[in-house]
Protein backbone atom coordinates (compact mmCIF):
# COMPACT_ATOMS: atom_id res chain seq x y z
CA UNK A 1 0.00 0.00 0.00
CA UNK A 2 1.45 3.32 -1.09
CA UNK A 3 1.86 5.85 1.68
CA UNK A 4 0.48 9.34 1.27
CA UNK A 5 3.05 12.13 1.44
CA UNK A 6 2.06 15.35 3.20
CA UNK A 7 3.67 18.76 3.08
CA UNK A 8 3.10 20.31 6.48
CA UNK A 9 3.15 24.10 6.67
CA UNK A 10 2.55 26.30 9.65
CA UNK A 11 2.16 29.96 8.77
CA UNK A 12 1.16 33.13 10.54
CA UNK A 13 3.69 34.31 13.10
CA UNK A 14 5.67 31.06 12.83
CA UNK A 15 7.66 29.19 10.20
CA UNK A 16 7.43 25.43 9.79
CA UNK A 17 7.54 23.40 6.59
CA UNK A 18 8.53 19.78 6.03
CA UNK A 19 7.32 16.61 4.34
CA UNK A 20 5.92 13.62 6.18
CA UNK A 21 4.22 10.28 5.54
CA UNK A 22 1.83 8.20 7.59
CA UNK A 23 3.78 5.79 9.76
CA UNK A 24 2.83 2.31 10.93
CA UNK A 25 0.09 3.97 12.89
CA UNK A 26 -1.92 5.76 10.19
CA UNK A 27 -2.84 8.50 12.65
CA UNK A 28 0.79 9.65 13.00
CA UNK A 29 2.72 11.69 10.43
CA UNK A 30 6.48 11.03 10.47
CA UNK A 31 9.20 13.09 8.72
CA UNK A 32 10.17 11.28 5.52
CA UNK A 33 13.84 12.02 5.00
CA UNK A 34 16.97 13.54 6.46
CA UNK A 35 17.58 15.49 3.24
CA UNK A 36 16.51 19.10 3.72
CA UNK A 37 16.06 21.24 0.64
CA UNK A 38 17.15 24.86 0.56
CA UNK A 39 13.56 26.13 0.66
CA UNK A 40 12.47 23.82 3.48
CA UNK A 41 11.98 25.62 6.78
CA UNK A 42 11.84 23.30 9.75
CA UNK A 43 12.63 25.66 12.59
CA UNK A 44 9.82 27.17 14.61
CA UNK A 45 10.59 30.78 15.40
CA UNK A 46 8.49 33.84 15.89
CA UNK A 47 9.23 36.38 13.18
CA UNK A 48 8.85 39.40 15.42
CA UNK A 49 11.34 40.48 18.06
CA UNK A 50 9.27 40.59 21.24
CA UNK A 51 11.95 42.20 23.42
CA UNK A 52 12.56 45.91 23.64
CA UNK A 53 16.07 47.30 23.45
CA UNK A 54 16.58 47.48 27.20
CA UNK A 55 15.32 43.91 27.79
CA UNK A 56 17.34 42.64 24.81
CA UNK A 57 20.51 44.18 26.18
CA UNK A 58 19.98 42.66 29.62
CA UNK A 59 19.20 39.18 28.26
CA UNK A 60 22.22 39.36 25.95
CA UNK A 61 24.66 40.39 28.69
CA UNK A 62 23.40 37.64 30.99
CA UNK A 63 23.86 35.03 28.28
CA UNK A 64 27.37 36.20 27.33
CA UNK A 65 28.36 36.32 31.01
CA UNK A 66 27.28 32.72 31.57
CA UNK A 67 30.88 31.34 31.42
CA UNK A 68 31.73 33.31 34.57
CA UNK A 69 28.96 31.51 36.47
CA UNK A 70 30.33 27.96 36.10
CA UNK A 71 33.39 26.25 37.55
CA UNK A 72 35.41 26.43 34.33
CA UNK A 73 34.67 29.58 32.26
CA UNK A 74 36.46 28.17 29.20
CA UNK A 75 34.04 25.23 29.06
CA UNK A 76 31.09 27.55 29.62
CA UNK A 77 32.22 29.72 26.72
CA UNK A 78 32.50 26.67 24.49
CA UNK A 79 28.94 25.66 25.37
CA UNK A 80 27.54 29.13 24.62
CA UNK A 81 29.51 29.37 21.36
CA UNK A 82 28.46 25.94 20.12
CA UNK A 83 24.83 26.73 20.96
CA UNK A 84 25.17 29.88 18.86
CA UNK A 85 26.62 27.84 15.98
CA UNK A 86 23.64 25.50 16.23
CA UNK A 87 21.28 28.42 15.49
CA UNK A 88 22.88 28.88 12.05
CA UNK A 89 23.44 25.17 11.35
CA UNK A 90 21.55 25.16 7.99
CA UNK A 91 23.57 28.15 6.78
CA UNK A 92 26.82 26.62 8.06
CA UNK A 93 26.12 23.30 6.31
CA UNK A 94 25.41 25.13 3.04
CA UNK A 95 28.92 26.62 3.02
CA UNK A 96 30.53 23.16 2.73
CA UNK A 97 32.64 23.63 5.87
CA UNK A 98 33.60 21.13 8.57
CA UNK A 99 30.62 18.85 9.37
CA UNK A 100 28.39 19.84 12.25
CA UNK A 101 29.66 18.32 15.50
CA UNK A 102 28.06 16.54 18.42
CA UNK A 103 28.75 17.77 21.95
CA UNK A 104 29.89 14.97 24.26
CA UNK A 105 29.48 15.79 27.98
CA UNK A 106 32.03 13.59 29.74
CA UNK A 107 31.89 12.30 33.32
CA UNK A 108 28.13 12.71 33.63
CA UNK A 109 25.24 10.40 34.43
CA UNK A 110 22.78 13.12 33.43
CA UNK A 111 22.69 16.28 31.36
CA UNK A 112 23.95 19.17 33.57
CA UNK A 113 21.36 21.80 34.48
CA UNK A 114 23.61 24.48 32.99
CA UNK A 115 23.22 22.92 29.52
CA UNK A 116 19.43 23.08 29.68
CA UNK A 117 19.58 26.65 31.01
CA UNK A 118 21.75 27.83 28.10
CA UNK A 119 19.54 26.10 25.51
CA UNK A 120 16.39 27.71 26.90
CA UNK A 121 18.05 31.15 27.00
CA UNK A 122 19.38 30.77 23.45
CA UNK A 123 16.41 29.01 21.83
CA UNK A 124 13.33 30.20 23.68
CA UNK A 125 10.07 28.43 24.36
CA UNK A 126 9.43 24.76 23.82
CA UNK A 127 5.68 24.71 23.17
CA UNK A 128 4.02 26.23 20.12
CA UNK A 129 0.41 26.48 19.03
CA UNK A 130 -1.86 28.15 16.51
CA UNK A 131 -5.18 27.63 14.75
CA UNK A 132 -6.02 23.95 15.06
CA UNK A 133 -2.49 22.82 15.89
CA UNK A 134 0.00 22.55 18.73
CA UNK A 135 3.52 21.17 18.99
CA UNK A 136 5.94 20.34 21.81
CA UNK A 137 9.67 20.65 21.01
CA UNK A 138 11.77 20.31 24.20
CA UNK A 139 15.43 21.30 24.11
CA UNK A 140 16.31 18.54 26.59
CA UNK A 141 14.74 15.17 25.81
CA UNK A 142 14.10 13.17 28.97
CA UNK A 143 12.61 9.69 29.26
CA UNK A 144 8.82 9.48 29.49
CA UNK A 145 7.26 6.59 31.41
CA UNK A 146 3.44 6.46 31.34
CA UNK A 147 1.64 5.95 34.62
CA UNK A 148 1.43 2.23 35.35
CA UNK A 149 3.77 1.27 32.47
CA UNK A 150 6.77 -0.99 32.96
CA UNK A 151 8.80 0.53 30.10
CA UNK A 152 9.38 4.04 28.73
CA UNK A 153 7.63 5.45 25.67
CA UNK A 154 9.46 4.52 22.47
CA UNK A 155 7.59 6.64 19.91
CA UNK A 156 9.24 9.90 18.85
CA UNK A 157 5.86 11.64 18.56
CA UNK A 158 5.42 11.30 22.33
CA UNK A 159 8.60 13.32 22.93
CA UNK A 160 8.61 15.92 20.17
CA UNK A 161 5.12 15.72 18.73
CA UNK A 162 1.86 17.54 18.44
CA UNK A 163 -1.55 17.45 16.78
CA UNK A 164 -3.12 19.23 13.86
CA UNK A 165 -6.63 19.22 12.39
CA UNK A 166 -6.76 18.69 8.64
CA UNK A 167 -9.09 20.60 6.34
CA UNK A 168 -11.68 17.81 6.30
CA UNK A 169 -11.62 17.56 10.10
CA UNK A 170 -9.33 14.60 10.68
CA UNK A 171 -7.17 15.00 13.77
CA UNK A 172 -3.59 13.88 13.10
CA UNK A 173 -0.57 13.45 15.35
CA UNK A 174 2.73 14.58 13.90
CA UNK A 175 6.31 15.32 14.89
CA UNK A 176 8.76 17.66 13.21
CA UNK A 177 12.53 17.34 12.78
CA UNK A 178 14.83 19.71 14.63
CA UNK A 179 16.88 22.23 12.65
CA UNK A 180 18.93 25.29 13.53
CA UNK A 181 19.15 24.41 17.22
CA UNK A 182 20.94 22.28 19.80
CA UNK A 183 19.13 19.44 21.57
CA UNK A 184 20.27 17.52 24.65
CA UNK A 185 19.51 13.79 24.95
CA UNK A 186 19.18 12.26 28.42
CA UNK A 187 21.31 9.10 28.77
CA UNK A 188 18.32 6.87 29.57
CA UNK A 189 16.30 8.02 26.55
CA UNK A 190 15.27 4.96 24.50
CA UNK A 191 17.90 4.34 21.81
CA UNK A 192 15.24 3.96 19.11
CA UNK A 193 13.84 7.43 19.85
CA UNK A 194 17.29 9.00 19.79
CA UNK A 195 18.20 7.32 16.48
CA UNK A 196 14.93 8.33 14.82
CA UNK A 197 15.23 11.97 15.82
CA UNK A 198 18.91 12.18 14.86
CA UNK A 199 18.26 10.56 11.47
CA UNK A 200 15.60 13.12 10.60
CA UNK A 201 17.50 16.09 12.05
CA UNK A 202 20.92 16.50 10.37
CA UNK A 203 20.85 20.28 10.79
CA UNK A 204 21.00 20.44 14.57
CA UNK A 205 23.75 19.85 17.13
CA UNK A 206 23.08 16.96 19.56
CA UNK A 207 24.35 17.11 23.14
CA UNK A 208 24.77 13.72 24.79
CA UNK A 209 26.70 11.89 27.49
CA UNK A 210 27.90 9.27 24.98
CA UNK A 211 30.10 9.70 21.92
CA UNK A 212 29.53 8.56 18.35
CA UNK A 213 26.64 10.65 17.02
CA UNK A 214 28.79 12.60 14.54
CA UNK A 215 32.29 12.24 13.00
CA UNK A 216 33.42 15.19 15.16
CA UNK A 217 32.62 15.24 18.88
CA UNK A 218 33.53 18.18 21.09
CA UNK A 219 34.16 17.03 24.66
CA UNK A 220 32.94 19.17 27.58
CA UNK A 221 33.56 18.01 31.15
CA UNK A 222 30.39 17.87 33.25
CA UNK A 223 32.20 19.07 36.39
CA UNK A 224 33.26 22.21 34.53
CA UNK A 225 29.61 23.11 34.00
CA UNK A 226 28.61 23.04 37.67
CA UNK A 227 27.47 26.46 38.90
CA UNK A 228 29.93 28.21 41.22
CA UNK A 229 27.23 29.05 43.77
CA UNK A 230 24.71 26.21 43.83
CA UNK A 231 22.53 28.07 46.34
CA UNK A 232 22.40 31.18 44.16
CA UNK A 233 22.03 29.97 40.57
CA UNK A 234 22.14 32.93 38.15
CA UNK A 235 19.07 33.79 36.14
CA UNK A 236 19.28 33.58 32.37
CA UNK A 237 16.60 35.48 30.51
CA UNK A 238 15.17 34.44 27.15
CA UNK A 239 17.59 35.92 24.62
CA UNK A 240 16.17 33.96 21.67
CA UNK A 241 14.51 36.98 19.98
CA UNK A 242 17.93 38.71 19.89
CA UNK A 243 19.66 35.59 18.58
CA UNK A 244 17.01 35.06 15.90
CA UNK A 245 17.36 38.65 14.73
CA UNK A 246 21.06 37.96 14.23
CA UNK A 247 20.29 34.72 12.34
CA UNK A 248 17.91 36.52 9.98
CA UNK A 249 20.52 39.23 9.39
CA UNK A 250 23.20 36.64 8.66
CA UNK A 251 20.99 34.94 6.09
CA UNK A 252 20.67 38.12 4.03
CA UNK A 253 22.95 39.64 1.40
CA UNK A 254 26.65 38.84 1.58
CA UNK A 255 26.79 38.53 5.38
CA UNK A 256 27.29 34.75 5.23
CA UNK A 257 30.21 35.28 2.83
CA UNK A 258 31.73 37.67 5.35
CA UNK A 259 31.58 34.85 7.89
CA UNK A 260 33.22 32.40 5.46
CA UNK A 261 35.99 34.93 4.70
CA UNK A 262 36.59 35.32 8.43
CA UNK A 263 36.84 31.53 8.81
CA UNK A 264 39.46 31.37 6.07
CA UNK A 265 41.34 34.32 7.54
CA UNK A 266 41.70 32.32 10.75
CA UNK A 267 43.02 29.25 8.97
CA UNK A 268 39.80 27.25 8.69
CA UNK A 269 37.53 26.16 5.87
CA UNK A 270 40.35 25.03 3.60
CA UNK A 271 40.24 21.26 3.98
CA UNK A 272 38.56 18.65 6.14
CA UNK A 273 39.77 15.55 7.90
CA UNK A 274 38.56 13.97 11.13
CA UNK A 275 41.92 14.65 12.78
CA UNK A 276 41.83 18.35 11.89
CA UNK A 277 38.07 18.74 12.12
CA UNK A 278 37.90 20.19 15.62
CA UNK A 279 40.54 22.85 14.89
CA UNK A 280 38.64 23.86 11.76
CA UNK A 281 35.39 23.89 13.74
CA UNK A 282 36.73 26.31 16.36
CA UNK A 283 37.89 28.65 13.58
CA UNK A 284 34.28 28.80 12.42
CA UNK A 285 32.90 29.19 15.97
CA UNK A 286 35.27 32.02 16.91
CA UNK A 287 34.56 33.83 13.64
CA UNK A 288 30.81 33.54 14.29
CA UNK A 289 31.08 34.84 17.86
CA UNK A 290 33.17 37.80 16.64
CA UNK A 291 30.64 38.57 13.91
CA UNK A 292 27.79 38.31 16.44
CA UNK A 293 29.45 40.75 18.83
CA UNK A 294 30.11 43.17 15.99
CA UNK A 295 26.43 42.92 14.99
CA UNK A 296 25.26 43.73 18.53
CA UNK A 297 27.06 47.07 18.26
CA UNK A 298 26.89 48.19 14.64
CA UNK A 299 23.52 46.83 13.56
CA UNK A 300 21.38 46.15 16.64
CA UNK A 301 22.82 48.76 18.98
CA UNK A 302 22.45 46.58 22.09
CA UNK A 303 26.06 46.88 23.29
CA UNK A 304 28.61 49.65 23.25
CA UNK A 305 31.79 49.21 21.25
CA UNK A 306 33.82 49.04 24.48
CA UNK A 307 31.58 46.26 25.84
CA UNK A 308 31.80 44.32 22.59
CA UNK A 309 35.59 44.64 22.43
CA UNK A 310 35.96 43.45 26.04
CA UNK A 311 33.70 40.45 25.40
CA UNK A 312 35.58 39.62 22.22
CA UNK A 313 38.91 39.58 24.05
CA UNK A 314 37.40 37.39 26.76
CA UNK A 315 35.93 34.87 24.30
CA UNK A 316 39.16 34.77 22.30
CA UNK A 317 40.97 33.85 25.52
CA UNK A 318 38.37 31.26 26.48
CA UNK A 319 38.25 29.63 23.06
CA UNK A 320 42.04 29.31 22.97
CA UNK A 321 43.02 31.36 19.95
CA UNK A 322 45.55 34.05 19.20
CA UNK A 323 42.67 36.25 18.16
CA UNK A 324 40.53 36.55 15.05
CA UNK A 325 41.91 38.19 11.95
CA UNK A 326 39.90 40.63 9.90
CA UNK A 327 37.56 38.88 7.43
CA UNK A 328 39.25 40.69 4.55
CA UNK A 329 42.33 38.62 5.27
CA UNK A 330 40.37 35.55 4.24
CA UNK A 331 38.90 37.00 1.05
CA UNK A 332 40.41 35.49 -2.09
CA UNK A 333 40.73 37.06 -5.52
CA UNK A 334 39.73 34.07 -7.63
CA UNK A 335 41.22 35.64 -10.75
CA UNK A 336 44.78 35.56 -9.39
CA UNK A 337 47.12 32.80 -10.57
CA UNK A 338 48.58 32.36 -7.06
CA UNK A 339 45.10 31.69 -5.63
CA UNK A 340 44.38 29.05 -8.26
CA UNK A 341 47.75 27.31 -7.86
CA UNK A 342 47.32 27.21 -4.06
CA UNK A 343 43.90 25.65 -4.55
CA UNK A 344 45.26 23.22 -7.16
CA UNK A 345 47.95 21.87 -4.82
CA UNK A 346 45.45 21.33 -1.99
CA UNK A 347 42.82 19.90 -4.33
CA UNK A 348 45.17 17.31 -5.81
CA UNK A 349 46.52 16.41 -2.37
CA UNK A 350 43.04 15.84 -0.95
CA UNK A 351 41.91 13.84 -3.99
CA UNK A 352 45.13 11.95 -4.82
CA UNK A 353 43.25 8.64 -4.98
CA UNK A 354 41.08 10.04 -7.75
CA UNK A 355 43.84 11.23 -10.10
CA UNK A 356 44.47 8.77 -12.92
CA UNK A 357 46.48 8.33 -16.11
CA UNK A 358 43.70 6.49 -17.93
CA UNK A 359 40.36 7.82 -19.12
CA UNK A 360 38.28 9.00 -16.18
CA UNK A 361 35.25 7.50 -14.47
CA UNK A 362 32.53 9.11 -12.34
CA UNK A 363 34.78 9.92 -9.35
CA UNK A 364 37.92 10.97 -11.27
CA UNK A 365 38.97 14.55 -10.51
CA UNK A 366 42.08 14.86 -12.71
CA UNK A 367 44.22 13.05 -15.25
CA UNK A 368 48.00 13.06 -15.70
CA UNK A 369 48.51 11.99 -19.29
CA UNK A 370 50.02 12.84 -22.68
CA UNK A 371 48.09 15.09 -25.04
CA UNK A 372 48.75 15.27 -28.79
CA UNK A 373 51.39 12.49 -28.48
CA UNK A 374 53.94 14.87 -27.05
CA UNK A 375 52.68 17.04 -24.18
CA UNK A 376 52.58 15.52 -20.66
CA UNK A 377 49.63 17.34 -19.13
CA UNK A 378 47.35 17.76 -16.15
CA UNK A 379 43.66 17.85 -17.13
CA UNK A 380 40.57 18.49 -15.01
CA UNK A 381 36.86 18.91 -15.91
CA UNK A 382 36.26 22.66 -15.86
CA UNK A 383 32.82 23.00 -14.28
CA UNK A 384 33.50 20.63 -11.36
CA UNK A 385 36.94 22.10 -10.71
CA UNK A 386 35.80 25.70 -10.76
CA UNK A 387 32.90 24.85 -8.45
CA UNK A 388 35.37 23.42 -5.92
CA UNK A 389 37.67 26.42 -6.46
CA UNK A 390 34.92 28.95 -5.73
CA UNK A 391 33.81 26.98 -2.61
CA UNK A 392 30.56 28.89 -2.37
CA UNK A 393 32.08 32.30 -3.12
CA UNK A 394 30.78 34.56 -5.86
CA UNK A 395 32.75 33.78 -9.02
CA UNK A 396 32.66 34.78 -12.72
CA UNK A 397 31.09 32.40 -15.23
CA UNK A 398 33.36 29.46 -16.12
CA UNK A 399 34.51 30.87 -19.47
CA UNK A 400 35.15 34.31 -17.97
CA UNK A 401 37.03 32.86 -15.00
CA UNK A 402 39.19 30.74 -17.30
CA UNK A 403 39.92 33.77 -19.46
CA UNK A 404 40.87 35.86 -16.39
CA UNK A 405 43.20 33.15 -15.08
CA UNK A 406 44.84 32.83 -18.50
CA UNK A 407 45.41 36.59 -18.49
CA UNK A 408 47.02 36.09 -15.06
CA UNK A 409 49.47 33.62 -16.62
CA UNK A 410 47.98 30.13 -16.24
CA UNK A 411 48.67 28.10 -19.42
CA UNK A 412 45.24 26.59 -20.06
CA UNK A 413 44.75 24.99 -23.48
CA UNK A 414 42.18 26.57 -25.77
CA UNK A 415 40.60 25.82 -29.12
CA UNK A 416 42.01 28.61 -31.22
CA UNK A 417 39.90 31.70 -30.66
CA UNK A 418 37.56 29.79 -28.36
CA UNK A 419 38.56 29.88 -24.71
CA UNK A 420 37.02 26.46 -24.01
CA UNK A 421 38.93 23.24 -24.68
CA UNK A 422 36.65 20.21 -25.07
CA UNK A 423 38.10 16.80 -24.32
CA UNK A 424 36.89 13.21 -23.84
CA UNK A 425 37.79 13.22 -20.15
CA UNK A 426 35.64 10.21 -19.22
CA UNK A 427 35.79 6.73 -20.68
CA UNK A 428 32.76 5.72 -22.71
CA UNK A 429 29.81 5.11 -20.42
CA UNK A 430 31.78 6.14 -17.31
CA UNK A 431 30.78 9.80 -17.01
CA UNK A 432 28.76 10.94 -13.97
CA UNK A 433 25.04 10.67 -14.53
CA UNK A 434 23.76 13.45 -16.75
CA UNK A 435 27.19 14.49 -18.08
CA UNK A 436 28.78 13.73 -21.47
CA UNK A 437 32.15 11.99 -21.84
CA UNK A 438 33.49 14.96 -23.79
CA UNK A 439 33.21 18.30 -22.02
CA UNK A 440 35.11 21.60 -21.44
CA UNK A 441 38.31 20.90 -19.51
CA UNK A 442 41.20 22.76 -17.90
CA UNK A 443 44.41 21.29 -19.32
CA UNK A 444 47.95 22.52 -18.56
CA UNK A 445 51.30 21.22 -19.86
CA UNK A 446 53.21 19.85 -16.86
CA UNK A 447 56.46 21.59 -17.80
CA UNK A 448 54.70 24.98 -17.70
CA UNK A 449 53.40 24.56 -14.16
CA UNK A 450 55.22 26.41 -11.33
CA UNK A 451 57.92 24.39 -9.57
CA UNK A 452 55.91 24.25 -6.32
CA UNK A 453 53.03 22.57 -8.18
CA UNK A 454 55.40 20.17 -9.92
CA UNK A 455 57.00 19.36 -6.57
CA UNK A 456 53.59 18.56 -5.12
CA UNK A 457 52.89 16.24 -8.05
CA UNK A 458 56.18 14.44 -7.48
CA UNK A 459 55.32 13.98 -3.78
CA UNK A 460 51.89 12.65 -4.60
CA UNK A 461 52.51 10.50 -7.62
CA UNK A 462 56.24 9.77 -7.51
CA UNK A 463 57.40 7.57 -10.36
CA UNK A 464 54.15 7.99 -12.26
CA UNK A 465 54.78 11.71 -12.58
CA UNK A 466 58.55 11.53 -13.02
CA UNK A 467 58.41 8.93 -15.77
CA UNK A 468 55.83 10.95 -17.64
CA UNK A 469 58.10 14.00 -17.68
CA UNK A 470 61.14 11.94 -18.68
CA UNK A 471 59.29 10.62 -21.72
CA UNK A 472 58.57 14.08 -23.01
CA UNK A 473 58.27 13.82 -26.78
CA UNK A 474 57.99 10.01 -26.89
CA UNK A 475 54.94 8.43 -28.39
CA UNK A 476 54.81 5.27 -26.32
CA UNK A 477 51.64 5.13 -24.33
CA UNK A 478 50.62 8.55 -25.60
CA UNK A 479 47.22 9.47 -26.88
CA UNK A 480 46.34 11.91 -29.61
CA UNK A 481 43.50 14.20 -28.73
CA UNK A 482 42.78 17.65 -30.04
CA UNK A 483 40.08 19.90 -28.73
CA UNK A 484 36.97 19.40 -30.81
CA UNK A 485 33.74 21.25 -30.49
CA UNK A 486 33.52 24.90 -29.63
CA UNK A 487 31.40 26.18 -26.82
Amino acid sequence: MKKTTYIIRVGGAHRLRFTATEGKDNAILTPTTAVVKADDRIKLTAKGDKLGKKASRKALLQLLDFPNQVMEPRTGAQLVSLALLAQVAPLYAAQGLTPLPAVYVTGALRIPDAVSDVLRAMQGKERWSGDEWHLRRPWTLRTLIPVGAAAPENAAVKYVGGKATQIYGRRMKFWAPYSGCAVAFAPDLPASVRREILKASPLMIPITVSAGDRPISVKLAANDLVYRASDDIPTLRDASPVVQRFVRWLEKGDHAQRWVDAIRANGGGRSYSVTQGERELWCAVLSLVTLFLDWTVRKAGFLTEAESNALERQYVFWLGSDGPKDPSAGAVDLCQASAFYTFLRDYLRENAAHVTEKSGCADTVARIHVVNRMDPSLTLPREVTFRAYAAGRTAPEDVDLQRALMTAGIPFRTEGKDTSWRYAFYAKGKAPKGQPEKLPCLSMPLVELPLEVQSELVKLFGDRFGSLLSHLGEESGAEAENGGENQ
